[in-house]
């Protein structure tokens, strides 16, 4: 999974998304609780990217290194990248 192979190496991850329908959200609540579980840094917040408010809101109250995006319905393992997380 990108984010406990991005935790392990040292870096805190924040996640984004609506948790819509496109495949089962039950799914993905119990992705989220597992990762919740593995006790590294971690943030869930709820929302949608074409809320740009929430977006602004999210952007100004915390420092991203980075920010890396999966188009919908992209499982990680099928993205186009050649690292899981890329450091700069």
């Amino acid at each position: 999974m990108c984010v406990s192979g991005c935790s392990e190496s040292g870096h805190a991850v924040w996640a984004f998304d609506d948790l819509n329908d496109f495949y089962d959200p039950q799914l993905k609540r119990g992705n989220l609780r597992d990762i919740q579980s593995l006790a590294r840094p971690f943030e869930f917040v709820q929302g949608d990217l074409l809320d740009r408010a929430t977006l602004d809101e999210l952007c100004a109250s915390v420092k991203f290194d980075q920010i890396i995006h999966w188009r919908r319905g992209q499982a990680c393992g099928q993205a186009l990248n050649p690292l899981p997380c890329i450091s700069g």
